[in-house]
């Protein structure tokens, strides 16, 4: 039984009550990253660089394939003005803390991005990315 995990990316939802950074200033520390950056921030590579470095370094857990287990998992994160992933978590669980773990595990190892900005300055941007993990 091989293990395939399926991929996609989307900007965090304005229903999230974040606010965005205000651009004509530096953010405060305690300040919520931006939902909607005039140049959103970008991957090394693109986007199919993106689904391929996840897929080349998931390991999709043993556990979870021995209990036949397979979900969704949405992890958050933010790409902060100087283009790292930090605040990685997960927003909605798969039920199976493995896969949730993994899911982490992997956007947490994920290179610097060019960072989002606004008026020609970086900010702080929040994602999500659904990690679909499913067994065939």
């Amino acid at each position: 039984m091989g293990a395939i995990a399926l991929f996609s990316v989307l900007p965090l939802s304005a229903q999230n009550n974040s606010h965005p950074a205000k651009p004509d200033s530096d953010p405060a520390p305690d300040e919520q990253p931006t939902l909607a950056p005039e140049q959103m921030p970008e991957y090394p590579g693109g986007m199919s660089a993106l689904f391929s470095f996840i897929a080349e370094n998931v390991q999709y857990p043993e556990e979870a394939k021995k209990a036949d287990k397979g979900g969704r998992v949405l992890c958050a994160f933010v790409i902060t003005k100087t283009g790292k992933v930090t605040d990685v978590h997960v927003v909605r669980s798969s039920d199976t803390q493995c896969l949730d773990d993994e899911a982490v595990r992997v956007i947490s190892m994920l290179p610097n991005w060019k960072p989002g900005t606004v008026k020609g300055k970086p900010v702080d941007v929040a994602f999500t990315i659904p990690v679909n993990f499913t067994l065939k």
